[in-house]
């Protein structure tokens, strides 16, 4: 269901900054930048768009989808985020996805940077080094027959033209649950009775295709969220996704659970890239590709932390009831 590539495009004002603070260094610095994830169509491409930290010109929007960036800034190439650095980034992610709070993609990642000046065969440049952590989880979304939902405000809303999400321009998620004469009954993320119904999946709303981003996070949420205590479908078992796409007017069922069911819960995947610029480079920003870190030492730190934060933080597997809704 989902298979990413990431990007880091630097702004020119952020890589002017970065410049500017390396020429005036003695000792390595920690600069705070501002991060803004954007998706292409079909959410196979990320591109973390960085610029300077500015909190007075947040939108609603570019706030769900921000996130603020750490990059170290050194005349040395010896320098290196400590552990606690990568502790602290891996614990952000899964605290995320085991947030009760609405969705905000720009959350569900952790990004590291580095910008220092790398000497080689007597000659000098900048290098800019960044490091995307996120969660490894992967889904599988199988379509299959419609069920029937019971008529409530919410759902006559979310199949309406004038829905909430195509007014506001905006993704909005919630949970589905099953009444007696086994009708679908859709409820929204802010419901207080979330936590004490039994929760066979998720709806979502406003968004393109099954592979948006958003779904993945509606996902992982609905996996990892300790607040949800009934949650009735949980590994090995499947849950239900209700898609309402901004195309089309029909309804999208789908059967959705992990990709590799014998995977570790809250293993966190790393992509990493760096470039290497001039001096007296003076472009329009900097476009740095990442790669899916596979092995090293980084990926065993990384991996590391995940298996702690994970023993702490595991979603009970009780024995939860199945409801067979097809």
């Amino acid at each position: 269901m989902f298979s990413w590539k990431f990007q880091i495009c630097l702004s020119s004002k952020a890589l002017h900054i970065l410049q500017q603070h390396c020429s005036g260094l003695v000792e390595s610095q920690l600069l705070l930048l501002s991060g803004y994830v954007h998706s292409d169509n079909d959410g196979s491409k990320f591109s973390i768009l960085v610029d300077p930290l500015d909190v007075s010109n947040l939108t609603s929007e570019t706030n769900e989808k921000s996130l603020q960036i750490s990059v170290l800034v050194s005349k040395s190439n010896k320098c290196s985020f400590l552990p606690e650095d990568y502790n602290r980034a891996v614990k952000n992610v899964l605290t995320r996805c085991g947030s009760k709070d609405s969705i905000g993609i720009g959350s569900f990642f952790s990004v590291l940077g580095k910008f220092f000046v790398q000497t080689e065969n007597g000659s000098s440049a900048f290098c800019v080094e960044f490091d995307v952590l996120t969660s490894a989880a992967k889904f599988e979304a199988v379509p299959i027959n419609p069920v029937t939902i019971m008529t409530t405000a919410l759902a006559k809303n979310l199949a309406s033209p004038m829905s909430l999400s195509r007014l506001q321009g905006k993704a909005k998620s919630g949970y589905v649950t099953m009444d007696h004469t086994r009708k679908l009954v859709l409820m929204l993320e802010s419901d207080p009775k979330v936590s004490t119904l039994p929760l066979i999946g998720i709806w979502v709303s406003g968004v393109d295709c099954v592979k948006n981003p958003y779904v993945w996070a509606c996902c992982l949420r609905y996996l990892y969220n300790n607040s949800l205590n009934q949650r009735v479908c949980l590994p090995p078992h499947r849950f239900m996704l209700l898609l309402y796409c901004l195309q089309g007017n029909k309804i999208e069922f789908y059967e959705c659970g992990l990709l590799n069911e014998k995977e570790k819960t809250h293993e966190m995947d790393a992509f990493c890239g760096s470039k290497t610029v001039r001096l007296d480079f003076d472009q329009d920003g900097l476009e740095v590709d990442l790669s899916l870190l596979k092995y090293g030492i980084k990926k065993n730190r990384i991996d590391s932390v995940a298996a702690r934060v994970s023993d702490k933080s595991k979603y009970q597997r009780q024995d939860f009831l199945y409801l067979k809704y097809l």
